[in-house]
């Protein structure tokens, strides 16, 4: 019998347990049994060819929870073909409570409350043991993010070592950015269009594909090329005259 991989985390300094998460490259386990804030079951027929993003966490009665939820709602819409599912255990009133009061319309909800849901097994999320007061947060969720493409793959995947910390949100939502432009440079090559690049002509924004820096210094690669350019064409202007005055001379 195998031995069970698992990892340490945090909370507020307290060690606590849980399992693995699904590496970059791999499968994922499927996602079933997860039910809605209306107390029906997820079908994951509703994230089929998206890109999906799975914020779990302990549960929403928790600040830095509930703040992770936020954010992917602000964000979320500014990403074609993504899903945002937020899992936890708490129960689909408490989901529908909360969505409500927070106006949260733009991610969807999902609770694993139910004994016969195996997510926290399969994806190495449950916290199995604590120490001291920490062991009330036995069976509930560590926070992580897994983002996984269309194929069903995981491109990131992030275990917060602290739980009381936000996860890496630009790393996440990078890492979908990075595998739309590799779709977007492979289909560039097959069917080149002279007409438009391949962050145009596949819609990606550019903005995303670049970051301020690698902005800046395109600018100024291509600054420093435009002035070298001036400087070669001054010189070789001037080597023509001289050699034009020199002709001149000879006669």
């Amino acid at each position: 019998m195998s031995a069970v991989m698992t990892s340490t985390i945090t909370r507020r300094g307290v060690a606590m347990t849980v399992g693995q998460l699904p590496p970059v490259g791999s499968y994922v386990p499927a996602l079933s049994n997860l039910i809605k804030k209306d107390w029906t079951i997820f079908q994951s027929t509703e994230c089929a060819d998206k890109y999906i993003i799975l914020n779990i966490y302990p549960s929403l009665d928790t600040p830095t929870c509930a703040k992770t939820v936020k954010h992917f709602n602000e964000h979320a819409s500014k990403f074609s073909n993504t899903i945002v599912l937020c899992i936890s255990k708490d129960l689909p009133p408490a989901l529908s409570r909360f969505c409500g009061a927070e106006n949260i319309g733009n991610v969807v909800a999902l609770s694993a409350y139910r004994s016969d849901c195996d997510f926290g097994t399969r994806y190495g999320i449950t916290i199995t043991d604590g120490a001291g007061a920490e062991g009330a947060f036995k069976d509930l969720f560590a926070r992580a993010l897994i983002a996984i493409n269309p194929q069903g793959r995981v491109i990131y995947s992030e275990l917060v070592p602290e739980l009381a910390n936000e996860p890496n949100y630009n790393a996440c939502l990078q890492a979908i950015q990075a595998a739309e432009l590799q779709i977007a440079l492979s289909n560039t090559a097959a069917n080149p269009n002279p007409n438009a690049s391949s962050a145009t002509a596949f819609n990606i924004p550019l903005p995303l594909i670049y970051s301020t820096s690698a902005t800046s210094n395109l600018q100024q690669s291509t600054s420093g090329e435009k002035k070298r350019k001036t400087e070669d064409d001054a010189k070789t202007h001037n080597n023509t005259d001289t050699a034009v005055a020199r002709s001149s001379f000879d006669k």
